[in-house]
């Protein structure tokens, strides 16, 4: 019977996934030392699902009163014939996706999570499986997109390249954007 869940990662994933355990079980997460979070404006792209998992832990009115709704993608390739556009009527979806500030997303699921359950610039450094002694926890996840080096877990980890890139910036214009991502 599983316990007492410690989360490596105090991210979006980190804390969704502790959003989600509320209510049923005790855990911890570990959220390393970094960079002020509290104003980071990077933009992350969510997808229309994400909404029915803010919904489950009942954060989906307040972010939705800070993403933008993304109804038409245009895609197409510099030098090559033709482009694609979609839209929320060929989808008859409310939005494709949303743009929200990492910031904002992370201060409305901290507000979620249980406050003393959140251990801030903690890490795990070693964990110690041969010794047959009561651990802090009955489940380890990994919620750190893969940056953890902890000494005593192994997993197998595998990469690969699809050679796409993605360029995410902060862009002004003198045009509204009408809520079009290309």
């Amino acid at each position: 019977m599983i316990k007492k869940i410690t989360i490596v990662g105090g991210g979006p994933v980190g804390l969704i996934f502790a959003a989600l355990l509320n209510k049923k079980y005790h855990y911890e997460i570990l959220d390393a030392p970094k960079k002020s979070s509290n104003n980071d404006e990077r933009a992350l792209a969510l997808s229309n699902g994400s909404r029915l998992v803010f919904e489950e832990i009942g954060v989906w009115r307040e972010i939705q009163a800070k993403v933008i709704p993304i109804n038409e993608i245009h895609t197409s390739q510099k030098g090559s014939f033709g482009r694609s556009l979609f839209t929320t009527e060929d989808t008859k979806e409310d939005a494709l996706g949303y743009i929200i500030s990492y910031a904002d997303l992370l201060n409305v699921l901290k507000k979620k999570v249980k406050k003393e359950s959140f251990l801030e610039s903690a890490t795990a450094e070693y964990i110690n499986t041969k010794e047959k002694k009561i651990s802090s926890f009955d489940l380890l996840v990994l919620a750190d997109g893969g940056q953890s080096k902890i000494n005593g877990v192994v997993y197998n980890k595998s990469e690969q390249q699809l050679n796409h890139d993605a360029l995410v910036t902060i862009v002004k214009t003198n045009q509204p954007h009408k809520n079009r991502a290309f």
